[in-house]
C-alpha cells in the first residue's frame, strides 16, 4: 500500500516538474527612459510574431515589473507595452533556452502642445437676449446707484408706458 502511494506522489511531482520545464517565463521591467523610474501598472501584451496571435497580456505592478509563464514554447514573442502619457513600445524577442529571460523597457514620454483653449459661456441675460420670442432684459446692477423706482426704469423700454395716476404726496398730519 505504501509503495502505491509513493508512486503516486512522485507521479504527481515528475508531472509538476515536466509541466515547469515546458513553460517559458518572460520576466521584465518598464521604466521611464528620462528619469529610470519605474512606471507601475503599464499594459503589457505577449502576441506570437509570426502570425501576430494574442498570447497574453496584464500590467505591471507597482515597482514596474511584471512576469508572464506561458504554456508552450515560442520562437519569436511580440511585446507591446503601452502607457498613458507615453509612446507605445514594442519589440520582437527572442526567448532565451536557458537562463532568464528578462526584459527592460523602457518608455519615451509622449508629449504634445496644445493650442490655447478658450471656453467662453453665456450670462444669464444673454441667454434671455438670443431666446426665439421678444423679450426686454433690463439690467439692474446699472441702476443700483440711482434712485429710479420700478415704474421709471419699466417707462425707459420700448414699447411699455406707464400710466400714473394720483400718487400725489401726502400732507404730514398736524397734531
Amino acid at each position: 500500500m505504501s509503495r502505491i502511494k509513493i508512486k503516486s506522489i512522485l507521479t504527481i511531482l515528475l508531472s509538476i516538474f515536466c509541466v515547469n520545464i515546458n513553460a517559458q517565463v518572460i520576466k521584465g521591467k518598464v521604466i521611464d527612459s528620462t528619469t529610470n523610474q519605474p512606471l507601475g501598472y503599464a499594459a503589457v501584451e505577449l502576441r506570437s510574431s509570426g502570425d501576430n496571435t494574442y498570447i497574453m497580456g496584464g500590467s505591471t505592478n507597482e515597482k514596474g515589473g511584471f512576469e508572464f509563464r506561458l504554456e508552450k514554447k515560442y520562437p519569436k514573442i511580440l511585446v507591446t507595452v503601452s502607457f498613458l502619457g507615453f509612446k507605445t513600445v514594442q519589440q520582437t524577442y527572442t526567448p532565451v533556452a536557458t537562463g532568464d529571460n528578462f526584459l527592460k523597457i523602457e518608455m519615451q514620454e509622449d508629449s504634445q502642445v496644445l493650442n490655447e483653449v478658450v471656453v467662453k459661456g453665456l450670462s444669464p441675460a444673454e441667454k434671455v437676449q438670443r431666446l426665439a420670442y421678444n423679450v426686454s432684459l433690463v439690467e439692474t446692477a446699472k441702476l443700483k446707484s440711482t434712485t429710479m423706482d420700478l415704474s421709471n426704469v419699466i417707462d425707459k423700454i420700448s414699447g411699455v408706458k406707464i400710466r400714473s395716476t394720483g400718487g400725489g404726496v401726502p400732507k404730514p398730519m398736524s397734531p
